[in-house]
């Protein structure tokens, strides 16, 4: 029972704790807020990006890196936090707190990107349509009979293996403006923040083993 809610006298050690948790959560609180209000102003900065160049995306890179700095703060945290969890021996309260922290830690990571990504889905869309169309000329062109096929068809059904090479070159823009080394990063954050914890967990058992 959290003692906070038990039958024993109040100590100079529960109220001490219940001021520093006030002042941390307070804190926490304030962070939290400042975070959201730095993601809508980076959603205004997106849309004085636009149009997106679909074939270089790393004027949009800054979005996850900013994204990725956020996250360190609450992964960052959550990674602490995993030592006391150990300590408490699994507390739920900690871990809806670890929870809570891990949560905004990756809402932080990507709600930056939202935007970028709506971005270069929509031009994504709307240049795979244009190219199409060109594509189904140029096909019609290609197909029409030789002796109907005039010098313009003719240049127009040489462009079809252009225009199915760039089709594809579409197709593969990651519709994410992420690179590899910002996915890494963000993996180990994670892998720090899920997975001190549980090393923690393994370390004590394996102290109290040996110690035993």
């Amino acid at each position: 029972m959290p003692a906070l809610f038990s039958d024993e006298p109040l100590t100079h050690d529960l109220l001490r704790g219940i001021g520093v948790n006030l002042v941390l959560f307070g804190v926490m609180g304030v962070g939290a807020a400042r975070t959201f209000e730095g993601l809508r102003v980076l959603a205004r900065l997106e849309q004085s990006l636009r149009p997106v160049t679909l074939l270089d995306l790393s004027p949009l890179y800054p979005f996850a890196q900013w994204g990725l700095w956020s996250a360190l703060v609450w992964l960052g945290g959550s990674a602490i936090a995993g030592v006391v969890f150990v300590d408490q021996e699994f507390a739920l309260g900690t871990a809806i707190v670890l929870l809570g922290t891990g949560g905004l830690g990756t809402a932080a990571f990507l709600l930056p990107l939202r935007g970028a990504h709506q971005s270069i889905r929509a031009a994504k869309r709307e240049e795979l349509a244009r190219v199409r169309g060109a594509i189904e000329l140029a096909r019609d062109a290609a197909l029409a009979p030789p002796s109907a096929a005039e010098p313009a068809a003719v240049a127009t059904s040489a462009r079809l293996p252009g225009l199915l090479a760039y089709e594809a070159r579409i197709e593969e823009v990651r519709e994410w403006p992420l690179d590899l080394p910002t996915v890494s990063r963000f993996g180990v954050l994670m892998f720090v923040a899920l997975g001190s914890w549980l090393g923690g967990a393994v370390v004590e058992r394996l102290l109290g083993v040996l110690l035993d």
